[in-house]
């Protein structure tokens, strides 16, 4: 059976009954990825239970929890979050400065066969209460979820474990030149305008997160 996934007459029907109203929701099969870009979107049937482990205090949205180690994790809505504000209180330090490059740099904690890390995790621009910052692209007439840059995963030769690199220049000089008022990011796995269909796991030590900034000072 072949099935038109752009058609306006394709779609994923979901019915809710109770004793009082039988309801129902149509999702398209069609969606966008975190650039705007069309994609098929997927649907699963993953379901969520963190009791008996390190994340089960995490039982709410848009909180920040504090634990031994971070966590970013496809379809549970687990992210870490960075705090950039000692970066602004550097700025305050100094005069007016071009960032030449600025990198983030986060080792994993080992991990196995069967819970790999996220291949690449985008950073999102959030505020202060931990909620996506939505921007307009002009470009593609579209509103979407801001993101500051990408991290791409490095595995270390033959054992299982590696770190996360990313360019964040061109974010760090807009902190510096005053556009970007908030200063909190998500890590998180990437396309989040398209259903997952893993459960990839990346825990972070949480001490062992570095940013490097290379900078020139302007008279």
């Amino acid at each position: 059976m072949g099935i038109h996934a752009e058609s306006n007459t394709t779609f994923v029907r979901m019915y809710i009954h109770n004793a009082n109203k039988n309801t129902f929701f149509d999702y398209e099969l069609e969606g966008y990825d975190a650039d705007g870009d069309d994609i098929t979107r997927y649907y699963n049937q993953i379901t969520l239970d963190k009791s008996g482990t390190p994340l089960q205090a995490v039982n709410s949205f848009y909180t920040p929890f504090q634990l031994d180690k971070s966590y970013s994790q496809s379809s549970t809505g687990v992210f870490t979050e960075l705090d950039l504000k000692p970066y602004v209180d550097f700025l305050d330090t100094i005069g007016r400065l071009v960032v030449n490059k600025a990198e983030i740099i986060i080792p994993v904690e080992p991990f196995d066969d069967n819970l790999l890390p996220l291949s690449q995790l985008d950073i999102y621009m959030a505020n202060d209460q931990h909620k996506f910052i939505e921007v307009y692209d002009a470009n593609k007439d579209k509103i979407l979820y801001g993101v500051a840059g990408q991290l791409t995963f490095v595995k270390d030769k033959d054992v299982n474990s590696g770190h996360y690199i990313g360019d964040m220049t061109q974010y760090f000089q807009q902190i510096a030149n005053g556009n970007i008022e908030d200063y909190q990011v998500l890590l998180g796995q990437p396309s989040l305008y398209n259903s997952v269909i893993n459960v990839h796991q990346t825990v972070f030590n949480k001490d062992q997160i570095y940013l490097n900034i290379y900078y020139s000072e302007l008279q």
